[in-house]
């Protein structure tokens, strides 16, 4: 969950979404996934998930659930060899809309920067922590103004 002074750009991967997303990539889906993007997420996907985050065509439930989808994917990838340039290509379609992202970014960062053990870090945090604080300080504080 987000610090208090960002928690109104909280957002959450709902399961009709999800469905909608695994329907579309033609991935599993089931209504008792506990973490969807972790359950399905494989390297192979990278390229076709950053090609749809790049055209910006979804609706931000769906780039939100996208988004969170495409980092459990580069972590897969990062294990299975991916090089640095992937790192960089999710870190430019993270920075690009970080109120949008701000939920997925601290979520993997979050390990991190709370200090947990380092056997509770995703193998992407330290990065996602570097991105974070990287759109932390632009991110608007307080509840959204009407």
């Amino acid at each position: 969950m987000l610090p208090a002074p960002f928690s109104h750009l909280q957002r959450y991967s709902l399961p009709a979404t999800e469905q909608r997303l695994s329907d579309d990539l033609s991935l599993p889906w089931t209504s008792g996934m506990q973490d969807w993007a972790i359950e399905v997420g494989h390297a192979a996907l990278v390229p076709r998930l950053f090609e749809l985050l790049r055209r910006g065509d979804r609706s931000d439930l769906e780039r939100s659930s996208l988004m969170t989808l495409a980092v459990a994917c580069v972590a897969a990838a990062l294990i299975d060899g991916a090089g640095p340039m992937i790192l960089e290509d999710l870190r430019h379609l993270l920075i690009i809309e970080p109120a949008l992202r701000a939920s997925t970014i601290y979520y993997w960062a979050e390990p991190v920067l709370d200090g947990e053990d380092i056997e509770s870090w995703f193998d992407i945090s330290s990065f996602m922590a570097g991105v974070w604080r990287e759109v932390r300080d632009g991110l608007p504080s307080g509840p959204p103004s009407a």
